[in-house]
């Protein structure tokens, strides 16, 4: 079988795994997470949360879920006015005394094992960078329970283990979410729009501002979010993949049946705009940007609040995207992660990527196998 053949029937699977889960969801087979969660008498969603150290959840997320408790580190404010219908009800970290102290301050539990939290709640996230090689071994027994899981960027270091991931969510017709926040945003379904409206697209240029590892996800995720996954060819330059002083990703989409190939350009630059895009085509140019605010509250609502509520509606059984965009984006990425380490940063051929092609941990000693043994 060649490649693209085998990329090919990849793609069925995933498409024809995603249908079977948007078909399970309407029956009864995730009641639990589509209704109020049978476990809890307030009818509010309980939440599990996997790793603490270094997390999402931890340094935003839970100011959000949990905002009449104290405030995460080092903002120490929470966004004090609740809105959403879950809570943090289960911790577990690598690091059992972390877990143990924000659960404390969450008023959760802390469990022992990696899979201590299995009929105990209606959705887990996975918010812990250095954990995302193991999520094929960690997600394992949520996903086989039909728990709704959240995973965040960027979700495998390996295409073959993506493909596990995924075949599991759709074996067992579990919601699964992999986003950055930036695909959350208003500006995607606005700037979609004016696809529609400027003619032939030309060029696109983004920008984005986040040191977290590595620049390039939030923008190039969104970026996709826009225009789709139909790219041919990606680069990356950059001077490292941790905290990089400089980043730049270009995109060749192969464009649709009456339109030209063009390229989407992306910078990560160290300016106090969250992002900023502008897109050229024939008939009109069009330019958009997001500032960030001093104020954390501010942060919270307009750049970690959209996705979240994105979470708590995987947690209802609701799915943001197919599965195979899952794979794609990680395709794209590891790619760009190609270019980088082994080309210089020279443009290659997305559908060239080995299933085999492994990218670099950067904790490789982090986790012991023999811990899901």
């Amino acid at each position: 079988m060649t490649m693209d053949s085998a990329n090919s029937g990849r793609r069925t699977f995933l498409k024809s795994a995603a249908a079977a889960s948007t078909l399970a969801l309407t029956g009864t087979g995730l009641a639990s997470a589509q209704g109020s969660p049978s476990g809890s008498p307030s009818g509010r969603l309980r939440v599990g949360v996997m790793g603490v150290v270094n997390s999402f959840t931890s340094w935003s997320w839970s100011d959000l879920m949990e905002p009449d408790k104290e405030g995460n580190e080092p903002h120490g404010e929470s966004f004090q006015t609740p809105f959403l219908g879950m809570d943090i009800t289960h911790v577990w970290d690598l690091d059992c005394a972390a877990a143990q102290k924000y659960a404390q301050r969450l008023d959760a539990t802390a469990v022992r094992g990696y899979d201590g939290m299995v009929g105990h709640v209606d959705g887990v996230i996975f918010g812990v960078l250095d954990d995302v090689p193991w999520y094929k071994y960690l997600a394992c027994p949520y996903l086989e329970a039909g728990i709704p899981t959240y995973l965040s960027r960027p979700f495998a270091y390996n295409l073959r283990d993506i493909d596990e991931i995924l075949e599991l969510a759709g074996r067992h017709n579990t919601p699964l979410l992999a986003t950055a926040k930036f695909e959350h945003y208003n500006e995607v379904p606005a700037l979609r729009r004016k696809v529609e409206q400027l003619g032939r697209m030309r060029l696109a240029h983004a920008t984005g501002n986040a040191s977290d590892w590595p620049m390039h996800f939030h923008i190039m995720f969104m970026m996709m979010q826009i225009f789709g996954y139909d790219v041919e060819q990606v680069s990356l330059i950059t001077d490292g993949i941790q905290r990089n002083r400089y980043c730049q990703m270009t995109l060749l989409y192969k464009g649709d049946s009456d339109g030209a190939p063009f390229l989407c350009t992306i910078h990560g630059v160290p300016n106090q705009d969250q992002l900023s895009v502008t897109l050229f085509g024939d008939t009109l140019t069009v330019t958009t940007n997001m500032l960030r605010s001093p104020a954390w509250r501010d942060s919270l609502l307009f750049r970690y609040a959209p996705q979240v509520i994105a979470i708590q509606r995987t947690f209802h059984g609701e799915l943001f995207e197919p599965l195979d965009n899952i794979r794609e984006k990680t395709r794209i990425w590891l790619a760009a992660y190609k270019s980088h380490l082994e080309h210089a940063g020279a443009a290659i051929d997305v559908g060239g990527l080995s299933p085999d092609w492994r990218a670099p941990y950067p904790q490789p000693d982090r986790i012991d196998l023999s811990m899901f043994r």
